[in-house]
């Protein structure tokens, strides 16, 4: 991969009122900017959704494409959101989008033992559908202290977090999360390097983090999966 890139990590392409659903005309003019610039994005949608399976199958996307499965949900439902098949996502990939894994059941890996165990699972039950090189993205966002060397012995090429930044060839590479908010100026300015616009991203980042520290985890993804079913 050429690195200096921007990775931005998308969930739903719907008219949900849910604040991870971008909806499919919205995503037709942040694919118009991506388009722009193909060399220096990489577009990612977690949890592979079946709302997602039409727009990459027939929209032209230009940048590199991975979707991250959480392997025992394919063909289920996540929170009452329908999870691509097996056969949908065998069809991705044959259209050039790679194919990732997102840990089991998108449960937050809490341990070292724990990523070990999804990441052992997880090969074992999507097999060849994954992409020649090994990616994984982690479920919450959550990564464990020291899970590096977990990764790599499972043969990981890259993990991606939901961590904000420029992608310089870092293991675990940084992405921008979209949400159905994002306005085209701030997306155009993080997808053109804009620094301040960065910064704002990251900060806002560790006041997420810093309310995750003071709640403890437990107590945080309940209240995560409060606010996100009201919004």
């Amino acid at each position: 991969m050429k690195m200096r890139k921007v990775v931005l990590m998308y969930h739903s392409i719907s008219e949900e009122e849910w604040i991870y659903s971008v909806p499919l005309d919205l995503f037709k003019k942040h694919l118009e900017l991506i388009n722009t610039y193909p060399d220096r994005v990489v577009l990612t949608f977690d949890d592979a959704y079946l709302d997602i399976f039409h727009p990459l199958m027939e929209l032209n996307i230009l940048c590199q494409t991975i979707v991250f499965a959480p392997a025992r949900c394919i063909g289920k439902d996540i929170d009452g959101r329908k999870v691509m098949d097996l056969e949908q996502l065998r069809r991705l990939k044959a259209k050039g989008v790679k194919i990732g894994l997102h840990g089991l059941t998108h449960q937050p890996i809490g341990s070292l033992e724990h990523l070990e165990f999804e990441l052992n699972r997880g090969k074992e039950i999507l097999g060849d559908l994954l992409s020649e090189e090994f990616l994984f993205s982690f479920p919450n966002g959550i990564i464990p202290d020291g899970c590096e060397q977990v990764l790599k012995r499972q043969g990981v090429d890259w993990a991606f977090s939901s961590e904000p930044g420029i992608w310089k060839g870092q293991y675990i590479a940084p992405r921008f999360v979209i949400r159905r908010s994002e306005i085209l100026r701030e997306l155009e300015a993080i997808v053109r390097f804009s620094y301040p616009v960065i910064a704002a991203r990251k900060l806002e980042r560790i006041s997420l983090c810093l309310v995750k520290s003071l709640l403890g985890l437990d107590r945080y993804e309940k209240l995560k999966r409060f606010l996100l079913r009201k919004t």
